[in-house]
């Protein structure tokens, strides 16, 4: 009968961090006791058996930054440095039904195809947990302060960089009981455009993650947007680590406290290898004889034991699964045994021994071959095998953080029939297939965009993205708009386009649309371009991001039919420094006058609004005053052209569309404009002007 070995572990000693096991050596003249530890993140804060928030975006002087949110000491839900965190995912049950909460079991779905083969078992955390907390459940988030007012239409994400670790890592949502609408990926460790996230404020995700093999994981993670003023804003990166299956590591204060396996194994008894008689194996789980004692997926174990010659031998065996650790066993009378759910996918084991005392041998195991179903075994007999080296997954990427300009903005939206009836998917196309973004919007009731009834929620992979969804009654006589929002590593704008106004079941609908492209400061305009125009809203805005939706469907129709005028809209033009109301010390009370006015239209509070901006109106028309305003405006439109491309060595005349009192001061700004030998024209939408 195997038996799972499970023994108390305590970190190394204080004198044992300071000190290594070597100098000790030298200092006693003998061999040292091992002490109990479960790998390199002993001493780590240790978050898993609860709902952790990892990495969740924070906005601190002026940049983002990256924390967990969990609640490792059972004192409540607090925030710790990502990089002094570890997710351990190890095994859990439902407490109703006792069916497995850390596997899961692809069955022969084509949504599912991105994960494996069917049939092929994940290690997985999975979206909730059912009776209990295990084995943990995760997700990622932002917090409610992201001032997005500050950035290009108010996009920020986050993104995989890269992932160092045995297997492949694959994060989703999934309704098994909703056919081919059963996943929305979220991020992945492979695909390029699911490298990333768009992140809401105030927003977290519950999650299903699974990963392909077990093993210690590192994922290297940023936040990033671009700002209003065009410069790229992005945490530094930051790395978590997840520890997948194994022993939980020892909770600590964020300070890895192990001692390294290899300066464990240098120090260790050499001893002779010859009458070792050391076995390193794997099997197929053999089933507990008791019934009751058996849990679900034990089928999906495997048996990975260690046996010496010596039934008295003690000391540490360290297990790496592709060169990556999986976790750390004491061997206690001559043998150890882990049972270990090792995927459906191949990989090679390999074990690090070192003995306690000065008996037995230290030994350097040669790989052990892993296949599904198969049983095989390495002996000491052979000698010591090579140091364990990292195989990383070759399927994973490693995500290209360079700013981008598209070769085109066109792209085409459509629905189309899914491959399960009563099911349609809504399908983008980009003319340039290295464009990065994500795609939202949804079903709208007519003429009310504030929120949709159903979110279209995707993200951009190879130049085409899909979302599919079941079609209800709920979605008759709907609008169905389609948003793209590109990355901030896009040197591109929103856009969006309306497929109909009157959606029916079962129709085929339509749309095509262009994003803007932007240039940089200091380049040639693109080739075509006649005409820059910079778009000064009406006294309805409280910042350079916040104009209606009407206001931005016209902007765009403009830009479909002059396609070679490029238009920006990120002014505000109430502000001569563009510091929009949500970026001031009164932000609370203008984002309440803001919320309040979508909800309660005729309430006159937040009229407030209008009259603060129509003072800045008056400003601008005073003969006394209006001089410096509207030349501190003309330098945050200055700005505005350059980060859309302008070239003052290569001038083609401006625009300025002022809306409402946007005419007031787009008059005001012409002439600093115009003194740069510029062409300048200003056009009046229901302007008020002196």
């Amino acid at each position: 009968m195997n038996t799972h070995l499970r023994t108390q572990r305590r970190a190394p000693g204080k004198p044992l961090a300071r000190l290594s096991v070597a100098a000790l050596i030298i200092l006693t003249g003998l061999a040292p006791s091992i002490t109990a530890h479960a790998g390199p993140d002993d001493g780590r804060i240790i978050t898993t058996k609860g709902h952790v928030d990892a990495p969740k975006a924070y906005w601190e002087n002026g940049t983002f930054v990256l924390k967990n949110e969990s609640n490792p000491y059972k004192t409540g839900a607090d925030l710790y440095d990502l990089d002094k965190t570890v997710n351990w995912v190890g095994k859990g049950w439902d407490g109703r039904n006792g069916a497995s909460q850390y596997t899961l079991t692809l069955p022969n779905s084509p949504s599912l195809g991105f994960l494996g083969e069917p049939g092929q078992t994940l290690y997985m955390a999975p979206t909730l947990t059912w009776g209990n907390h295990d084995p943990i459940w995760a997700g990622l988030g932002a917090s409610v302060k992201i001032p997005t007012e500050q950035f290009r239409d108010g996009v920020f994400a986050t993104d995989i960089l890269s992932v160092d670790g045995p297997g492949r890592m694959e994060l989703f949502r999934y309704n098994p009981d909703d056919g081919p609408a059963q996943i929305n990926r979220i991020l992945s460790s492979t695909s390029t455009g699911w490298h990333s996230w768009l992140l809401s404020k105030g927003s977290h995700t519950h999650n299903t993650t699974t990963f392909t093999r077990p093993g210690r994981y590192e994922v290297t993670y940023r936040t990033v947007a671009r700002g209003t003023d065009g410069r790229i804003i992005q945490s530094a990166p930051q790395k978590l680590v997840w520890q997948v299956g194994g022993n939980k590591p020892i909770l600590g204060d964020g300070t890895p406290t192990a001692v390294p396996t290899e300066e464990r194994y240098n120090a260790a008894n050499v001893g002779n290898l010859d009458t070792a008689k050391y076995v390193l194996s794997v099997a197929p789980h053999t089933p507990d004889p008791d019934p009751a004692k058996r849990r679900d997926a034990d089928d999906k174990l495997s048996d990975i034991t260690f046996t010496a010659g010596d039934k008295n031998l003690k000391g540490k065996l360290t297990l790496y699964n592709n060169g990556y650790f999986l976790t750390d066993l004491d061997v206690t009378n001559g043998t150890a045994t882990w049972s270990e759910m090792m995927g459906g996918e191949s990989s090679h084991l390999q074990a690090v021994f070192t003995p306690e005392g000065d008996s037995g041998a230290r030994w350097i195991s040669h790989q052990l071959a892993y296949e599904p179903g198969r049983a095989e075994s390495v002996y000491s007999d052979d000698g010591n095998g090579q140091w364990p080296v990292k195989t990383p997954e070759e399927r994973n990427t490693t995500l290209n953080t360079a700013t981008y300009t598209p070769t085109s903005g066109d792209y085409t939206v459509r629905t189309v029939p899914s491959t399960q009836e009563g099911y349609r998917t809504i399908e983008v196309t980009f003319a340039d297939p290295n464009f990065r973004g994500f795609i939202r919007g949804g079903f709208y009731a007519p003429n009310d965009y504030e929120y949709p009834k159903f979110d279209i929620e995707t993200t951009v992979e190879n130049g085409v993205a899909r979302f599919t969804y079941r079609e209800d009654s709920y979605f008759e006589n709907s609008e169905l708009i389609a948003k793209v929002l590109p990355h901030p590593d896009m040197n591109a704008r929103a856009s969006s386009v309306k497929l109909t106004g009157d959606y029916r079941r079962g129709g085929d609908y339509s749309a095509s649309g262009t994003f803007t492209v932007e240039g940089t400061a200091g380049q040639a305009p693109a080739a075509g371009i006649r005409r820059f125009a910079v778009y000064l809203s009406g006294i309805a805005v409280i910042d350079g991001a916040s104009i209606s939706r009407r206001e931005h469907a016209m902007l765009e129709e403009v830009r479909r039919r002059v396609p070679d005028v490029v238009i920006t809209e990120d002014v505000f033009p109430y502000a001569m420094e563009n510091r929009g109301l949500p970026q001031r010390a009164t932000a609370w009370l203008w984002r309440r006058l803001d919320r309040a006015r979508r909800r309660f239209r005729w309430w006159p509070a937040p009229f407030l609004i209008n009259l603060r901006n129509i003072m800045q109106v008056l400003v601008s028309a005073d003969p006394r005053y209006g001089g410096t305003y509207n030349f501190g405006v003309a330098c945050v439109v200055w700005q505005s052209l350059l980060n859309a491309g302008y070239d003052p060595a290569h001038p083609v005349p401006v625009t300025l569309i002022g809306y409402s009192g946007g005419a007031q001061i787009a008059c005001g700004v012409a002439r600093f404009i115009a003194a740069q030998g510029i062409e300048v024209d200003v056009v009046s939408i229901g302007g008020v002007y002196a």
